[in-house]
C-alpha cells in the first residue's frame, strides 16, 4: 500500500486525526484519494460512519465513488501503528516536489513573475515542511532561556534616546513602521539611522530601497549629510564649486566603506525586494537592516488587489522576514491627510495609511511631527512599542542637510 492509500486508510479507521492535521485533496496523484479526501473534509467535525463517507462521496462524483465494499477493504488494510503524521509529510513533500518539477519547466519556458512567485513560493513551503514544530513543551523554551543567557544578543545602536526606549537599540526579529506626513522628513531620518547604524555597528549590512527615486537621487542625499553640502546642489553635480566636488569625492568614498547598498524604483515589487534581502541577509541575523521607503509604493504580483489588501501582503511578508532570517527591516509609510486638518496635530496609530497591518505586524511604530514650540524640532513618537517603552523623542533636523540628530537641551513642558 502506498503513503496516499495508507494516509487514506489511516484517516478512515480514525476519523479524529482530521481534526489535528490539514490535508489538502490536491496532494493526492490517486483520483480515487482524493475523492475520499474531500468526503471528508465535508464531514470534519460530525460523529460518522463508512456509510455516511460513501454518501458523501457519491454526491461529490458517483462515477468514481467505488462501493462501500472499497472502504471497508481500505480500513481493514490501515496502518496498525499510529504513522498519520508521518504519512501526512511525505504525501504533502511528494505534492511540493512534483510541483517544482513542474513549475520549473514552465519557468524555463516562460520566465514570467507569476512562475518566479510561485516557484519561491514552493520553495518556503518544502523548508518550512523540513521543520519539526515546537510541541510547546515549557522544558523546550527553557532550554532556549538558558542558551539566551549565555550568548549575548545584538543589538544594533542608532541614536542613544531613541535607543533607551527601544531596550537598548534595534534587534533582529523587528519590523519598525515610521509614520509620517509628507515633507517632515521620514526619509532623512531613515538616512540619519542608517548611517548611525553602519557607523556604530562595525560588520553591520544596510540596504536601502527608494521607491519614489533612483539610486543616485537617494544616494546623493547620504553624501549632503556626510559632506554637510545642501542636496539641492546636487540636482546638478556639474556646477559644484571645486570645494565641494572635492568634499562630496571623500563623503562618497566614505560612505562606500560601509556595507551599504541603494536600490532605486526598479524595486518596487515585493518579490524583488524579497530576493535581495534573502540574499544579503544571508549570515547576517542580527546584523542587517533593510530600510523601504515607502509601504503605500511597494507593489505584488496580484493586480487584482485591493489598497488595503496590498498593505496586509507586504506586512505580513516583511514581518515574517524579519523573524525567519532575524533581522530589522524599517518600513516608512504615510500617514492620514486628516491629521492636515485637525486641531490636534499630534499623529497616533490610527493615522497611519491602511493602518491595520501597518499597526498589527509592527514591533515598534514611530510617528514623526513637527514640534508646536519649536519648527525647528521634530518630534519622534514612539507610539507602539512591543519590547520596550512608549515615548518621545526631540530631534533636531536640519533639512538641506537631510540630517536629523538627537536635540538634548529641548525639553517638553
Amino acid at each position: 500500500m502506498n503513503n496516499e492509500l495508507a494516509l487514506v486508510a489511516s484517516l478512515l479507521k480514525e476519523p479524529k486525526c482530521l481534526t489535528e492535521y490539514e490535508i489538502n485533496p490536491k496532494w493526492f496523484v490517486n483520483k480515487y484519494c482524493q475523492q475520499v479526501l474531500k468526503a471528508l473534509n465535508n464531514l470534519k467535525g460530525a460523529s460518522y460512519q463508512l456509510k455516511d463517507v460513501y454518501r458523501e462521496m457519491q454526491a461529490i462524483n458517483l462515477l468514481n465513488s467505488g462501493t462501500l465494499e472499497d472502504l471497508d477493504t481500505l480500513v481493514g488494510n490501515a496502518p496498525e501503528d499510529d504513522i498519520t503524521a508521518h504519512l501526512v509529510y511525505f504525501v504533502k513533500k511528494d505534492y511540493i516536489d512534483r510541483e517544482l518539477a513542474n513549475t520549473a519547466k514552465e519557468f524555463a519556458l516562460n520566465s514570467t513573475e507569476g512562475l518566479a512567485e510561485k516557484l519561491q513560493g514552493l520553495l518556503s513551503e518544502k523548508n518550512a515542511l523540513k521543520q519539526n514544530k515546537p510541541n510547546g513543551r515549557l522544558d523546550n523554551v527553557y532550554q532556549e532561556f538558558l542558551g539566551l543567557i549565555d550568548t549575548e544578543k545584538p543589538l544594533l545602536q542608532t541614536f542613544d534616546k531613541l535607543d533607551n526606549y527601544l531596550g537598548g537599540g534595534l534587534s533582529g526579529g523587528q519590523l519598525v513602521v515610521i509614520g509620517a506626513r509628507p515633507a517632515v522628513g521620514k526619509t532623512a531620518l531613515g538616512i540619519s539611522m542608517a548611517m548611525e547604524i553602519l557607523q556604530k555597528n562595525e560588520g553591520t549590512t544596510v540596504d536601502f530601497f527608494t521607491l519614489e527615486m533612483t539610486a543616485w537621487q537617494l544616494t546623493a542625499r547620504f553624501v549632503s549629510r556626510k559632506a554637510k553640502i545642501n542636496s539641492i546642489l546636487f540636482r546638478n553635480p556639474h556646477n559644484l564649486s571645486e570645494k565641494n566636488q572635492q568634499m562630496s569625492k571623500q563623503a562618497f568614498q566614505e560612505i562606500m566603506k560601509h556595507d551599504l547598498r541603494v536600490y532605486g524604483a526598479e524595486y518596487e515589487q515585493l518579490n524583488d525586494i524579497k530576493q535581495v534581502i534573502r540574499k544579503r541577509a544571508k549570515g547576517k541575523a542580527g546584523r542587517y537592516v533593510a530600510f523601504i521607503d515607502y509601504a503605500g509604493l511597494v507593489g505584488v504580483t496580484d493586480s487584482r488587489k485591493t489598497e488595503r489588501q496590498v498593505m496586509n501582503e507586504v506586512t505580513r511578508t516583511l514581518k515574517l522576514l524579519t523573524n525567519e532570517l532575524d533581522i530589522t527591516i524599517i518600513l516608512f509609510a504615510q500617514l492620514n491627510r486628516g491629521i492636515d486638518q485637525r486641531v490636534e496635530k499630534k499623529p497616533t496609530l490610527a493615522d497611519l495609511k491602511e493602518s491595520g497591518s501597518l499597526e498589527q505586524d509592527a514591533n515598534v511604530v514611530l510617528l514623526l511631527s513637527r514640534n508646536e514650540q519649536n519648527e525647528k524640532i521634530i518630534d519622534c513618537q514612539i507610539a507602539k512599542n512591543r519590547e520596550g517603552m512608549t515615548g518621545c523623542v526631540p530631534f533636531k533636523f536640519i533639512p538641506q542637510f537631510m540630517d536629523f540628530s538627537i536635540d538634548y537641551d529641548f525639553r517638553y513642558s
